[in-house]
């Protein structure tokens, strides 16, 4: 009995969530999204979104003459009151850099997380990698490699060393000065501002700024 009492209980423990828990759990995802949407200066909710909720309500409200004026007097309710909490908490005036500018500056802005990739170091004179023309996998084509990607990989690396070794010379640190953006980068450190700074990088250019 004791036995038959634990296995109930793990099937209830395993059935799927209900309609109500994932209703929940959609409303507070659309809730985030808005939230979002708000601090990147965007309207609170897409306009196809939009529309496509003001058809859905026409469509049931053809058939359910009362359901209609209480369906839209409880939707405008809430989108009022949803709309009042998440204004408040707008992040940034608009998406463009002043307004980036203007929040780092406003004292308000803490733990600041950096992410960068090659771009950040091109004005330095370092080739990113897929740029046709310029970019690094096209200039290594004087390297004879199978496929550019190679110099990279150690099975390659393995066998011929070359290509590899002379890559690197060109990209040896010294030979290059960091950027403008990475004194921003140091700035935000002096400062106390930065949390972590994540780069693909292996120019060191971060160190040396």
């Amino acid at each position: 009995t004791h036995k038959g009492k634990m296995l109930g209980s793990q099937r209830d423990s395993d059935q799927e969530p209900t309609s109500t828990a994932v209703e929940d759990a959609v409303s507070k995802l659309a809730e985030a999204v808005a939230k979002a949407r708000i601090a990147f200066g965007l309207p609170a909710k897409d306009d196809a979104d939009v529309k496509e909720k003001e058809a859905e309500g026409e469509a049931e409200g053809e058939g359910e003459g009362e359901g209609e004026g209480e369906g839209e007097g409880e939707g405008e309710g809430e989108g009022e009151g949803e709309t009042q909490v998440i204004e408040h908490i707008k992040i940034l005036s608009d998406t463009s850099i002043e307004a980036v500018a203007d929040f780092i500056k406003s004292g308000k802005c803490k733990n600041i997380i950096v992410m960068t990739g090659a771009g950040i170091s091109v004005s330095a004179g370092i080739p990113d990698f897929r740029t046709p023309g310029t970019g690094l996998y096209h200039n290594l084509q004087k390297y004879n490699l199978p496929y550019p990607e190679a110099v990279f990989t150690i099975k390659y690396f393995l066998e011929h060393p070359e290509p590899f070794f002379l890559l690197a010379k060109e990209l040896y640190p010294g030979n290059f000065q960091p950027t403008p953006t990475h004194y921003f980068i140091k700035l935000l450190q002096d400062k106390g501002l930065l949390l972590r700074n994540y780069t693909q990088n292996i120019d060191t250019l971060e160190r040396l700024a």
